[in-house]
């Protein structure tokens, strides 16, 4: 009697291992989403289901960024839809029809290249100017869905993939005494110049005390080199700034129709800059302009003229 108890229970289990294993069958013949980053970047592919962290390099301006979205399992995947959570980043294409399984014996293709997109100034086709990204790390999700089946049922299979790049800025501020002068309000503008800027370059009217302080505000080294408007843009400072740095400019002396005065170019080695405060230079620096308006009794307040031609 125990005999036959013992055989009926080991009958039992025997089945229950077949059915585990079946149901594991059925599974694996489900899509698996890859993905991997297309660069020499040390990263980890990461499959369905995963969630990981993609650190990309560091971008002084926009940028594309190239992953290669695979099927590792072995059913198709359809109705595939590719989204970010952040409007900083985009991601093309957004939507693919199939990713074939290795199963499929009608196509060879089992990879789709996916381009993330991420604008920091420049637009990615290089025309016109788009916002910054905030200096430092910026993040956004890729989430990617779709619809496979495993045999039996159709199932949504679904991969998130977590992004982090760190943003370079160029900044500036000037300051005279407590007073910060507002780079997105200029009081002057200047067209041409000694210099061979195509944009209108910003003039401040500052009395002589107390000093000019330009701090870099930014989170990278910055080249300041201020130069006379002069026939020959004669070179009065030349200074590199680290992170958080002042110099105190020393602006001409030599008189002008409006005071005297200098240029200010910004070289941070093709980092982005806040187009809508500095002027960009046709050699790809920022440029902004400053004078020291001489009071006189006849002169005692800057002429009222909104552009100067030099």
């Amino acid at each position: 009697m125990k005999k036959l108890f013992y055989l009926i229970i080991a009958v039992a289990l025997i089945q229950g291992c077949k059915k585990e294993i079946g149901n594991n069958s059925q599974t694996n013949l489900s899509g698996r989403f890859s993905l991997s980053l297309k660069s020499n970047l040390k990263s980890a592919k990461i499959e369905s289901n995963d969630s990981a962290n993609f650190v990309l390099d560091t971008i002084k301006s926009s940028r594309s960024f190239y992953f290669i979205l695979s099927n590792v399992g072995q059913s198709d995947i359809t109705n595939i839809t590719i989204t970010t959570d952040n409007s900083d980043f985009s991601v093309t294409p957004s939507a693919i029809q199939v990713l074939p399984g290795t199963n499929n014996k009608n196509s060879s293709v089992l990879n789709q290249a996916i381009s993330l997109d991420i604008a920091h100034g420049t637009r990615i086709n290089g025309v016109g100017y788009t916002g910054l990204l905030n200096m430092g790390d910026n993040y956004c999700h890729i989430n990617i869905q779709g619809v496979t089946s495993n045999g039996i049922t159709n199932d949504t299979v679904k991969l998130r993939a977590i992004v982090k790049v760190f943003a370079k800025v160029m900044a500036v501020k000037v300051y005279q005494g407590s007073k910060e002068f507002n780079f997105a309000k200029p009081v002057r503008k200047v067209i041409g110049g000694p210099f061979d800027i195509n944009a209108m370059n910003y003039f401040y009217y500052l009395s002589n005390e107390p000093p000019i302080v330009l701090k870099n505000t930014g989170n990278v080294s910055i080249n300041i080199t201020l130069a006379n408007f002069d026939a020959n843009s004669t070179i009065l400072q030349n200074v590199t700034l680290q992170l958080q740095d002042t110099v105190v400019l020393i602006l001409s002396t030599q008189p002008t129709g409006y005071g005297a005065g200098g240029y200010i170019r910004l070289n941070s080695n093709g980092t982005i800059f806040d187009q809508q405060k500095f002027s960009l230079g046709n050699d790809g620096n920022a440029y902004f302009g400053m004078v020291y308006w001489q009071a006189t009794n006849s002169a005692p307040v800057p002429p009222n003229d909104s552009i100067y031609v030099h």
